[in-house]
């Protein structure tokens, strides 16, 4: 299913500025001319390969108010 950048922002929840960062580091898409569309499937492995997983906060950090002693 091909989708066009507000309605895959949407279903992301990011903004288009954002698709169209990650469209320059290899989102997969097709564009002819000014058209852009993206192929869910294609999407949905793209993210899985390339998902950074995020750490735990730490006790330490998160008695300082967020911010990690140095």
């Amino acid at each position: 299913m091909w989708l066009t950048e507000p309605e895959l922002a949407k279903l992301l929840k990011v903004s288009v500025r954002h698709l169209i960062n990650l469209r320059k580091v290899g989102l997969p898409h097709f564009q002819l001319g000014s058209v852009v569309r993206y192929d869910i499937v294609e999407v949905i492995g793209y993210l899985k390969v390339n998902r950074k997983l995020t750490s735990k906060r730490t006790k330490r950090a998160s008695k300082a108010g967020g911010e990690v002693a140095r």
